[in-house]
């Protein structure tokens, strides 16, 4: 092994990824930034995933064969054991990065020492040539009140410091097909955490994406994840059917939809009241809330709730009134 200390150790785990695993490890080995070792783990793959890997001889790669699949966040593990870089950059096997992106990535941890881990905007494309970017919180103060309720960092996009891990835990197994979100609430009493919204990386969308077929177990995981985030925001316990509400809708009676339209309020004024935090981004904070809401109401319009819920929207940012009917506009003109 090269006795030089990589700066970054991009990890890559890989199961069954025949189609699409050559497109990923020629977008890492075609990087404008070059000082990184690429672990590779084959995760008991049981097609020609393995050979692939093996074809390539470039002496950045570093290859490790775990003969029975293991499961992501066991594999990803054993790749943080032997990494050697300062920052770890993820990759997944069927996705691609596009040539800046560990350039654009280490550059800004750099010269941002109190930010600690960061992804970036991406496409989704899928094989009929669609393709859509997606825009993730960016600042700070925006992704730490996202938390709560999603994932606010594309798994795949993220660079952070690996002297992080020593201070919290690695992936948790436990949380299967949510394991980078417990990672990145754990992480978040620690250190800062962005987005940047240059688009450096593009997710493959296809049919056997975890998301598609883990997804009632990452729901699951991810609701348990936001519920104990909402549990110490708020300092109370928190029913998880309310929880579920925010994460699959379908909502029962107006109750329901009138309980979840206080908890999004309760944590509003929590997230708000930080001192620490400049008016603009308190701003932000109140518009992302307000669009929650809005976004609440409409889908929920059938129940009589929906009213108030959207009243408290409007509150919020009044600028989503052009966002409403005429005659609803007037409506609540003559309210306000």
């Amino acid at each position: 092994m090269n006795n030089h200390l990589p700066h970054v150790s991009v990890l890559m785990a890989a199961y069954n990824v025949e189609k699409y695993i050559g497109e990923a490890i020629d977008s890492i080995l075609s990087q404008t930034f070059t000082d990184f070792e690429f672990i590779i783990l084959n995760d008991g793959s049981k097609d020609n995933t393995k050979e692939i890997i093996q074809s390539y001889r470039d002496t950045r790669i570093q290859f490790i064969d775990l003969v029975t699949n293991s499961g992501l966040s066991n594999a990803l593990n054993k790749g943080l054991e032997v990494a050697r870089g300062e920052y770890i950059a993820r990759m997944d096997a069927d996705d691609i990065s596009l040539p800046t992106r560990l350039t654009t990535q280490v550059n800004y941890l750099d010269s941002h020492n109190d930010v600690g881990v960061l992804g970036t905007a991406y496409y989704i494309f899928d094989q009929n040539g669609n393709q859509n970017s997606v825009m993730l919180p960016a600042t700070w103060s925006l992704l730490r009140w996202t938390l709560p309720f999603a994932s606010p960092i594309a798994h795949a996009t993220v660079m952070f410091k690996k002297s992080l891990l020593s201070q919290t835990y690695n992936y948790d197994p436990r949380m299967m097909h949510a394991e980078d979100y417990d990672l990145w609430v754990r992480l978040s009493y620690i250190t800062k955490m962005q987005n940047l919204p240059q688009i450096e990386y593009r997710v493959r969308k296809h049919g056997g994406n975890v998301s598609s077929v883990y997804a009632m177990e990452q729901l699951k995981n991810s609701i348990n994840i936001s519920r104990q985030e909402i549990i110490r925001a708020l300092g109370r316990e928190v029913p998880v059917q309310y929880v579920e509400r925010l994460w699959v809708g379908n909502y029962a009676n107006s109750k329901e939809l009138g309980e979840v339209t206080k908890l999004i309020n309760e944590l509003l004024r929590v997230y708000t009241s930080k001192n620490a935090l400049c008016e603009n981004d308190k701003t932000a904070i109140r518009r992302d809330a307000a669009k929650r809401l809005f976004l609440l109401a409409r889908a929920q319009a059938q129940l009589p709730a929906s009213r108030l819920t959207l009243f408290h929207a409007l509150w919020l940012d009044p600028s989503l009134l052009t966002l409403v009917g005429a005659g609803l506009r007037r409506r609540i003109n003559t309210l306000r």
